[in-house]
């Protein structure tokens, strides 16, 4: 028995290098693809063939179809904020025409972002302009228009900015009255339409700007000169001296320097609301106000030296 244990033949497992599983034995060939047989491959090209030509047919029916029927005939455009009494700065055939779009087009294959792109471009008071295909034959144009928020002020020129720094109109200095003024070195507004330019502060100046609104402040003039000392004007009667945007450092960010702002100006405001002076915000964590003294006039000197 111990030598028909000896003679006995094991059968051994056979493991492929990319495989765990191992071979059968004798079928070390069971790995390589079967080659298809000339019958087989003529099948396989007719069946390729059969898929190709229906494609083509109802690609050609589409295109057919979409000819004959589903053409441009009307441009509608209305607004995100509808209302009765609002004025636009476009007329209807100004949208149309700046459209790209000509009555006739195939309303299939009509590139809508195409059409946005160009309407955002090329005609500046538009912030957003979104196209929808109205079938059988026409489009619709949904716009959303930008608003003047800010007038960027520098040695070319004052400029209209909406409240994300898009460039709306080169302007007069009388705009100053009616939005809040920004004055700032290296301004970049060669292109009407495009992001206004401030340098590498561009980014910085328009987040800022925005925090300024959110606060709800009555800043009617900001003074980006010195990006490390900054100034604005409240009410016409006090001179915010905010100096840094903020004081990282001392874990003061920029919202809560604008909010310590607004709770002293409240403060001062309901002791004198005609109260007028200065408010130095340079120093991290605290506000220091200043009442304006009024210089005496020539007139009350000479009477108080006579009276000496």
């Amino acid at each position: 028995m111990a030598e028909n244990n000896n003679n006995r033949k094991y059968s051994s497992n056979v493991y492929d290098i990319s495989s765990r599983k191992p071979l059968a034995k004798g079928r070390k060939g069971a790995a390589k693809k079967q080659k298809l047989t000339p019958r087989q491959r003529k099948r396989l090209i007719r069946f390729l063939i059969f898929c190709f030509g229906v494609v083509a047919v109802i690609f050609g029916i589409v295109f057919f179809v979409s000819q004959m029927f589903f053409k441009v005939n009307s441009i509608t455009v209305r607004y995100a904020d509808e209302s009765k009494t609002a004025k636009h700065h476009y007329t209807d055939s100004e949208i149309a025409s700046n459209s790209t779009v000509d009555k006739g087009d195939n309303l299939l294959f009509l590139d809508t972002s195409e059409v946005s792109d160009n309407l955002e471009k090329t005609l500046p008071y538009i912030s957003e302009a979104v196209v929808k295909r109205d079938f059988p034959s026409g489009i619709v144009i949904v716009l959303k228009e930008s608003k003047q928020v800010y007038c960027f002020c520098s040695d070319s020129g004052y400029y209209l900015v909406n409240d994300s720094g898009k460039l709306l109109e080169k302007t007069n200095g009388e705009a100053t009255k009616k939005y809040m003024k920004v004055t700032c070195k290296g301004l970049e507004a060669d292109v009407i339409g495009e992001k206004i330019g401030i340098g590498e502060d561009t980014e910085s100046i328009l987040s800022y700007l925005e925090l300024v609104r959110k606060s709800g402040m009555k800043i009617k003039h900001i003074n980006f000169s010195d990006i490390d000392n900054i100034k604005m004007n409240y009410d016409n009667r006090i001179v915010i001296h905010i100096g840094k945007m903020s004081h990282e450092e001392e874990g003061v960010t920029a919202w809560k320097k604008l909010q310590l702002a607004k709770k002293s100006l409240e403060a001062e405001d309901k002791a004198n609301p005609n109260q007028e002076g200065t408010l130095n915000m340079t120093i991290a964590k605290k506000a220091y106000f200043s009442v304006k003294t009024e210089k005496p006039t020539q007139k009350a000197e000479g009477k108080e030296k006579t009276e000496g």
